[in-house]
């Protein structure tokens, strides 16, 4: 089974992770600073064996605290991701992780080594289950489960093998054993792709100083490679992570990371994920734009997703621009 987040995430480069590796090289240091689903670094093909230094940051401080309790605890988090769908326990899971989360952001962000792996259980759980946006970051709405009576089961529901809906309560005997060794062995097999990892919390520069990106032990300007998947400039932000999203100025988050990618260009391989049009392709860089395998997005306005690699990435590739 290909290793992926066992949660829904919009906005994941999964299946553009290929192209991304092909022009990053097999870089020593990599950082992704917007760490979400992960869903390029557990793509880095297993052939890449250098990876002594890896960092990703995240400022949501549940998906942080879920990947490193996938590190440290990857029985512990399926034992408590492993659960029935019942409406109540999603409404009431929701208000306690908000409550949680207020406690204890603070402490994610300030300590690289704490996790809560019964937190990150209810919250992939939750995550899998809930509709559309907002999980653990708005106020309680009594929002019901995701049902399909056709089994249709995301993310971790979809691993656990549990049903939509089901009066007895699920399966039982031998058959709940096999489903939940099935959990137990991909969440373990997150982590130990993960053990090595440095997950840390807070705002997406926080990885990104030249001290954890340019100095190892064995090289002190090992090959550097640069992950940047911000909030779009042109998408509507729902959510209130990054506050400057919404209001267009110059501190959002789109802006200050492309900035940082144009002053470091000639000292790294970045890759930066934006909407086509969002940016003027700056002279030596080249991009690679994704096409939406469907027609309706196209014709409901959905813009191009578009990647654009800095000139180090392609020393050896005169074109100026791919599509897929």
């Amino acid at each position: 089974m290909k290793l992926k987040a066992p949660f829904p995430y919009y906005g994941g480069k999964s299946r553009c992770a290929d192209v991304i590796w092909a022009h990053l090289g097999d870089p020593k240091v990599y950082a992704e600073p917007f760490a979400g689903s992960l869903a390029v670094l557990l793509s880095r093909p297993p052939s890449m064996q250098t990876r002594p230094r890896e960092m990703v940051v995240d400022i949501d401080h549940h998906i942080v605290n879920f990947w490193r309790s996938v590190q440290h605890d990857p029985e512990g988090v399926a034992a408590h991701a492993d659960y029935p769908t019942f409406h109540a326990d999603l409404t009431a899971r929701h208000k306690w992780l908000i409550k949680w989360g207020n406690q204890h952001k603070q402490k994610i962000i300030d300590d690289a080594e704490y996790f809560d792996m019964k937190v990150a259980g209810w919250w992939v759980w939750g995550i899998s289950l809930w509709i559309g946006g907002g999980w653990c970051a708005e106020p309680v709405d009594n929002r019901r489960p995701t049902i399909d009576p056709r089994g249709g089961a995301k993310g971790i529901q979809a691993l656990s093998k549990r049903p939509i809906i089901k009066p007895s309560g699920g399966f039982g005997g031998t058959q709940a054993l096999q489903y939940k060794n099935q959990l137990v062995e991909f969440i373990g097999r997150l982590s130990e792709r993960l053990k090595n990892v440095i997950v840390l919390g807070g705002d997406w520069s926080k990885c990104l100083g030249d001290t954890p990106l340019m100095h190892t032990p064995d090289s002190p300007k090992p090959p550097v490679s640069v992950l940047l998947d911000p909030p779009y400039l042109t998408e509507k932000r729902t959510t209130s992570l990054y506050i400057s999203d919404i209001d267009g100025t110059s501190d959002h988050v789109a802006l200050q990371s492309w900035k940082w990618a144009l002053d470091n260009a000639q000292k790294y391989k970045i890759a930066y994920c934006c909407h086509e049009g969002d940016f003027e392709l700056p002279e030596g860089w080249i991009k690679h734009t994704q096409k939406f395998p469907s027609t309706k997005l196209r014709d409901k306005g959905k813009q191009e997703d578009c990647i654009m690699f800095s000139p180090l990435c392609h020393s050896e590739k005169p074109q100026k621009e791919m599509a897929l």
